[in-house]
């Protein structure tokens, strides 16, 4: 869904960033484990710290965050949104990204990492 979104807009594919891919699975659970919702995690911090301990190498990096009732009303939600998830989800300085989904409570909390390697 993410490329389709970017191929839309003229915005080239980002390709999947598997060590982003465990970072982005372990913050969405970390989400659910210590009941937060935000950027900042209490296990690994900011969102670069965090990929830093996952080994992503990166010199810009974006996070999105969700918790609602399907991925693709997910996807729909950032490409919508007027709080910046659409400039990250779009944005052309990324070639690389992670997604994590975990179910939780009836809902998926989705968690995305973009990076410019």
């Amino acid at each position: 869904m993410i490329n389709s979104d970017r191929a839309n807009v003229g915005v080239a594919p980002v390709s999947i960033n598997m060590n982003a891919v465990a970072a982005a699975r372990a913050k969405a659970q970390d989400m659910i484990t210590n009941n937060y919702f935000g950027h900042v995690s209490p296990t690994y911090g900011m969102p670069g710290q965090m990929l830093n301990q996952f080994g992503v190498n990166w010199r810009s990096t974006g996070e999105n965050i969700a918790e609602t009732a399907s991925v693709y009303i997910a996807d729909m939600d950032f490409l919508t949104s007027t709080e910046g998830h659409r400039e990250i989800m779009l944005g052309t300085s990324y070639n690389q990204v992670g997604v994590g989904v975990i179910p939780y409570n009836g809902s998926v909390v989705v968690v995305e990492e973009f990076v410019q390697d």
